[in-house]
């Protein structure tokens, strides 16, 4: 199993691409039994990204992106 997550800044925050790639039997049983479980994680994963980011910065600051000239 793979996951890839891409995280851009952009002007009044950030875009986020994911990307997941199973192979073997546990993933084939799973798409057969389980067809939206990947789709629902992926997006319980987000809601749950945009909530923390959200709240702001766990340090009590705030977030500088790279595009800021941090």
């Amino acid at each position: 199993m793979y996951h890839a997550w891409l995280i851009e800044a952009r002007p009044g925050g950030c875009h986020v691409l994911t990307e997941e790639n199973q192979n073997g039997l546990a993933a084939r049983a799973q798409a057969a039994f389980m067809p939206d479980r990947m789709f629902k994680g992926h997006a319980l994963w987000l809601q749950r990204l945009r909530g923390k980011a959200e709240s702001g910065a766990p340090w009590g600051g705030s977030f500088v992106s790279p595009a800021d000239g941090a």
